[in-house]
C-alpha cells in the first residue's frame, strides 16, 4: 500500500474531524483509517469540497483573502491529494 508523502499533523486531523462533522457526518468515520486504508476519489473529492465550503464560510477576511483558518484548510485541501 501506498504511503502519504505528506502526512496530517494532529491538528489537521482535528480541523477536518470538525470540518466533517458539520458539514459531511458520513465520512467522519474515514478520519481513523487516513493513511492506512486509501480513499476513493469520490471520498476525497467529497472531503475536499466540505473543506472548501468551510473556507468560504470561515477562512476569508473582509478582502477575500485568506486569514489564518483559511490557511490551515487549504493546507489540508492539499494534502489530501497524498491519501
Amino acid at each position: 500500500m501506498r504511503r502519504p508523502s505528506q502526512i496530517l499533523s494532529r491538528e489537521q486531523v482535528e480541523l477536518l474531524r470538525c470540518v466533517l462533522q458539520q458539514r459531511l457526518p458520513a465520512l467522519v468515520g474515514r478520519i481513523a483509517t487516513l493513511g492506512r486504508v486509501p480513499l476513493s476519489e469520490r471520498e476525497r473529492e467529497a472531503m475536499r469540497s466540505a473543506l472548501a465550503g468551510e473556507l468560504c464560510s470561515t477562512g476569508l477576511d473582509e478582502a477575500d483573502e485568506h486569514n489564518q483558518r483559511g490557511l490551515e484548510i487549504d493546507d489540508v485541501i492539499g494534502l489530501l491529494a497524498n491519501y
